[in-house]
């Protein structure tokens, strides 16, 4: 009940006798049995949402079971062995033969517990859960940079077409983002233990953090780059601003999409917001000079005491709007 699953019992055997074991076992509401014996198919669809115990149950009926709880809008799950749980596997939306069960059952089921062992689904459950928990979030987090590039370059075309400047970033300017909040971020965030309830749909998931993140750091990119039109700026400092505010963004990426926080992903996110400066750092005071040129390709000397709060305004501003957009995006699924 408390993951949102409810429990039905079919059985061909006497109801009476099903209620009570399945009462020792712990079911809830196996006071509310019944016999399908001589029922015709459109009152066992009728029953078949109120009612938790089954006896006397046919092949025919356990399909109509299946079949009224899907049309009530239910994702059903059914186990079963034998040849007379055929019909009913092979309707449902995910259905589990024993190993020991019939040929017939388990060439229809989706899966086959192998130790034909009930008590192994719980951990198939919570398998399925840090696979698709994980992969939402890793996917949101590759999904960002793709919108980002995708409006950068769609941008940046049209501004060549009309003899304007060109796509300015090279593969070392994005470095720190693929390096940190992508590709270190993501494979620890799929290694995670993860048995947390799946809510909504999955692309709903990743889209809603996934697409307002990437246009907020596109737009935020462009904004720099139309106060170099603007003459506010000169195009190289764009540039470089353009590069520490979707670095830093991205980070701020991370964080909503790690949220809820939990141990492991709070150490992960500290990890990285520590290696970001210390990359940044490095690259300035140990890599410059020796090779008089940044391994990122960033001219740090053109952020100035006269355009750094640009800088700081823009990302304070593009971080503000990004947690305004999320947290209505959250408050409308969570009320769904």
């Amino acid at each position: 009940e408390n993951n949102g699953v409810k429990i039905k019992i079919i059985s061909g055997d006497n109801p009476v006798s099903v209620s009570e074991i399945a009462k020792r076992v712990g079911v809830i509401g196996t006071e509310n049995y019944v016999s399908l014996e001589n029922k015709d198919i459109d009152e066992v669809k009728r029953i078949a949402n109120e009612t938790t115990v089954f006896g006397r149950v046919s092949p025919e009926q356990k399909e109509a079971i299946i079949t009224s709880l899907q049309e009530n809008g239910h994702t059903v799950a059914m186990t079963g062995d034998g040849v007379n749980d055929i019909l009913a596997l092979k309707v449902a939306d995910c259905s589990i033969a024993m190993a020991s069960g019939s040929d017939a059952a388990k060439a229809v089921s989706h899966l086959v517990s192998l130790d034909s062992n009930f008590s192994s689904l719980p951990s198939v459950v919570k398998e399925g859960r840090r696979v698709i928990n994980n992969l939402q979030r890793t996917c949101s987090v590759f999904l960002v940079k793709t919108i980002f590039a995708m409006i950068l370059t769609l941008a940046f075309l049209i501004s060549s077409w009309a003899n304007g400047p060109t796509y300015p970033f090279t593969t070392h300017n994005l470095y720190i983002w693929e390096l940190l909040t992508i590709g270190f971020a993501s494979f620890f965030l799929s290694l995670q233990p993860n048995d947390e309830q799946i809510k909504n749909s999955f692309i709903k998931n990743i889209t809603t953090k996934a697409v307002p993140a990437g246009i907020i750091q596109a737009l935020t990119s462009l904004f720099y780059f139309f106060l170099s039109l603007v003459k506010v700026i000169d195009f190289e400092t764009a540039k470089v601003m353009s590069i520490y505010s979707f670095t830093i963004l991205s980070f701020v990426t991370l964080l909503f999409i790690s949220f809820p926080f939990d141990i492991y992903r709070g150490i992960l996110c500290i990890a990285i917001g520590l290696l970001i400066p210390i990359l940044i750092l490095l690259d300035y005071f140990a890599y410059m000079p020796l090779t008089s040129e940044s391994f990122f390709k960033i001219k740090y000397d053109l952020i100035t005491s006269s355009n750094w709060w640009i800088l700081a305004l823009t990302i304070f501003v593009a971080a503000g709007i990004y947690f305004a957009v999320h947290t209505i995006i959250a408050k409308k699924l969570k009320e769904k």
